[in-house]
Formats: structure tokens, sequence, C-alpha cells
């Protein structure tokens, strides 16, 4: 039996898989806690963040970081636990939430063939190479 049919994913934005660049905007909450500007530093450089900063929602992604760095504690509530992962999908950190929300990060094929370095070959692949 199929399943539902695909969305199509033509007229998604598409984000930039290298991410946003530029600094964190400042935080806008009351003083940062331990934990919480490591985490809002790396959720500025994501691709979704190009969308936040057009949507204007620093505070919404200031909220889910003070709570994200309570959820990691392990005393975490599953209430608090199940509400960062509703955020989670809000702000399109998940690819559930990147669905619903209608957006994309290309694959960047290139930039993971350049961190992974060069491929070594195989022995057969080097012995095919000298006889040639």
């Amino acid at each position: 039996m199929p399943g539902p049919p695909k969305k199509d994913t033509s007229k998604y934005v598409q984000l930039p898989a290298e991410g946003r660049r530029g600094a964190a905007p400042k935080w806008p909450l009351s003083k940062a806690l331990a934990g919480e500007m490591p985490m809002w530093r790396y959720l500025w450089s994501t691709p979704q963040a190009v969308m936040w900063e057009r949507l204007h929602a620093t505070r919404n992604v200031a909220r889910f970081v003070r709570l994200a760095v309570e959820a990691e504690k392990p005393e975490a509530s599953t209430r608090l636990l199940a509400e960062v992962r509703q955020m989670e999908h809000d702000l399109g950190l998940t690819p559930m939430g990147l669905h619903r929300l209608g957006w994309s990060v290309p694959v960047d094929e290139l930039a993971e063939q350049r961190k992974a370095g060069p491929r070594r070959l195989s022995a057969a692949e080097r012995l095919a190479a000298a006889a040639s």
C-alpha cells in the first residue's frame, strides 16, 4: 500500500549549507547562565539561523537555549524535555521541523569531502595505477 504523497520540495526555502555568517546577536534575556553562551553562538552559526534572523526570532531562540541547557541536566523533568523537543521542531532543528517549515539544507558534498581529506587508494587501486 503506498504511503502519503511526497511533499513538493521544489518550493522549499533553501538554507545555506555553510550556515549563517557573522557573530551571534546580543543575548536578549537577563544575564546568560552557565552553558548558554556556547549553545547560543553555535545555534547562530547554523543554516536555520538565517531564517531566524529574517523572522526576528532572537528571543525565541534565547528561550530555547535557556530551556535546552536545563533539559540537559540529569534531573530534568519529562515535561521540560517535551517542551524542548517541541521547540526544536518549531525552530527547524530537526528533520521533521525543517520539513514542516518548508526549509531545506542542501548537502554540500564538496565540503564533506574537504573535511574528510583526500581519499586513500586501496592496494588494488594503487596496483592498477602503477600498471598503467
